[in-house]
């Protein structure tokens, strides 16, 4: 990597802002109170982005890094799962089983910047710079490619923020202020970061991701919106515009960035999913399909030591993490190298089941209730229902119970859409996925809690039942349409698409920059976001093979238990795990 020079500039810039909607953004541009997003939007051509199934960081920005689905790319949640052995491991980018279209730009001779992208833990080696986002363990990871270039950032620019820590501990308006002020912190260092690269090193594709957009919808939507189950219209007098003011600072943020790439300079902005309000309503899935007769619990005296176990569990998993020093985590990695996902297996209850009478089971790990799986005859160890019609039979009954699921106070419908996974993903690795998804993230959806053998609480509980426990949790959650603007002299103005999917992304990146287009990728060009004169004078080429090859160190990668127990305390701290 070179000093750059006043003969190379970048090509594209492309801003990620996490979990963004329109929603919020239309009315705030027309309020006056975000001029970059108004600028966009006027010059630019728009489009509600389309995210995966489920909208979710890690399947989502790695669908928007390959131009794939899931089923080719091989990430789908934030961890993964094994049903050989029902261990549990988290997932980073080398999860991942294809290449990015960033190695791909490099074998075509483009440079590219990569910052604070999700999922690209360990950094990639690519031709430019890669600083690795969410799935980066701590502080201490090495998580910058090439590695000298932490040290001149940090003694240039200054330290290299990660996401904020204690979110879930918020409660009371000092912590709430401190984690407001260090949003704001982060994104401008990261912004600062991005422009000193563009100018020291200017690459042909820059990317960065901000990700307070996303952290400020999940804990202060109960302040924006009166019409919330967990609505604090006193809190609401302090914190009412405090997702506004991220925003702000975000469009503020982005304004710096266009002032540091020529006006030239292609842009994209894109978010993996959209946002919304939860609705105040939750599910324990494993109860409610105990209750369908679809699982069963172990009893007596062959499950009360596992009851016994994973309570001691629960309770020592919390203390180990708080008393045992990095280096005796890792001491017990390197001696017990599956004892973490071992852990984790107990720590989700999956041993309290009965798995030869068990038909169907979640995995309840993660505040999403989307994944159920059904206990198949020759792929879990204890294997019950035989594929086939047998299987057919088990997910037919399984979807029509869940789609007639009602709120019983208004009779609301509570999930619209059950998804198979051969119906939303294709390629090598579906096998991988869950058997069934159901739309959580639609208005009125629903929200995950653990269930716990013998409870005496429905398995379908609302606000009402529980508002202490909603406060505190998440009061906004993730919606399937995100935001697509893009703007430059490729791109018409001031026009909206009807329709476009996250693995559009990177096919459209690859137009854009003149290169063929893989016939592996899922994705296509967004041609109707183009001027026209520039289509008739650029073909799409489309090459297959054209890939690079995906080198392989997933045991290389694979996070230590001293590492893994930095990104649980993470995703706690996110909400994401329950």
């Amino acid at each position: 990597m070179k000093n750059g020079s006043q003969t190379h500039q970048p090509k594209v810039l492309i801003i990620g802002l996490d979990g963004a909607t329109f929603e919020l953004i239309k009315p705030w541009v027309t309020a006056g109170q975000l001029p970059t997003f108004k600028r966009l939007l006027q010059e630019g051509t728009q489009a509600d982005l389309e995210s995966t199934i489920p909208p979710i960081t890690p399947p989502a920005w790695t669908s928007l890094m390959t131009g794939m689905n899931p089923g080719k790319h091989g990430v789908f949640n934030f961890t993964e799962y094994r049903p050989t052995d029902h261990s549990i491991r988290y997932a980073n980018a080398s999860n991942r089983r294809v290449p990015t279209v960033w190695k791909l730009l490099n074998t075509l001779g483009w440079s590219v910047g990569v910052i604070n992208v999700p999922m690209t833990y360990p950094p990639e080696e690519v031709r430019g710079f890669c600083i690795s986002g969410l799935d980066t363990p701590d502080k201490d990871s090495d998580f910058v490619y090439p590695r000298w270039l932490r040290q001149e950032i940090e003694h240039a620019v200054g330290e290299i923020y990660l996401d904020p820590r204690h979110l879930g501990y918020m409660r009371a308006d000092d912590k709430r202020d401190k984690i407001l002020e260090a949003l704001v912190r982060i994104e401008n260092r990261r912004t600062q970061i991005a422009a000193y690269l563009l100018k020291k090193y200017p690459v042909d594709v820059m990317m960065l991701v901000y990700t307070a957009t996303d952290t400020v919808q999940h804990f202060f939507w109960n302040y924006l919106d009166p019409r919330h189950p967990a609505y604090d219209p006193l809190g609401a007098e302090k914190y009412g515009d405090a997702i506004l003011n991220i925003y702000r600072a975000i469009d503020a943020d982005i304004a710096t960035l266009l002032d540091a790439v020529p006006s030239e300079c292609a842009v994209i902005v894109v978010s993996d999913h959209g946002g919304g309000p939860v609705s105040g309503r939750m599910i324990h899935l494993n109860q409610y399909l105990h209750e369908l007769g679809l699982l069963a619990y172990k009893h007596g005296s062959v499950g009360a030591p596992k009851r016994f176990l994973h309570r001691c569990i629960s309770g020592l998993d919390g203390y180990l993490r708080g008393v045992l020093s990095p280096r005796h985590k890792s001491t017990l990695a390197r001696l017990f190298p599956t004892l973490r996902a071992k852990w984790e297996s107990y720590a989700t209850a999956l041993t309290m089941i009965d798995w030869e009478a068990t038909q169907a089971y979640g995995l309840e790990f993660l505040a999403f209730p989307s994944e159920i799986w059904i206990n198949v005859k020759g792929r879990t160890p204890q294997g019950l229902v035989k594929p086939g019609a047998d299987y057919e039979q088990v997910v037919e009954f399984l979807t029509e119970q869940l789609l007639a699921l009602q709120d019983t106070a208004t009779g609301q419908r509570l999930i619209h859409r059950v998804y198979h996974k051969d119906e939303v993903y294709r390629g090598p690795y579906v096998d991988h996925a869950p058997d069934l998804m159901f739309s959580w993230w639609d208005d009125g959806g629903l929200e995950s809690r653990k269930s716990t053998p013998g409870a005496k609480h429905p398995s379908l509980r609302t606000s009402a039942a529980d508002g202490a426990e909603l406060a505190a949790s998440w009061s906004g959650t993730h919606r399937l349409h995100g935001i697509l603007v893009m703007t430059g002299a490729p791109f018409r103005t001031g026009a909206a698409l009807s329709q476009a999917h996250i693995t559009d992304i990177a096919p459209t990146l690859l137009y854009l920059l003149g290169a063929p287009i893989p016939t592996e990728m899922d994705g296509r060009v967004l041609l109707e976001g183009f001027d026209p004169a520039y289509q008739a004078s650029h073909p799409v080429h489309y090459q297959q093979g054209s890939l690079p090859a995906q080198v392989s160190e997933r045991s290389a990668a694979i996070y230590t238990m001293a590492e893994a127990e930095k990104i649980q305390a993470r995703l706690k701290d996110l909400g994401y795990i329950d």
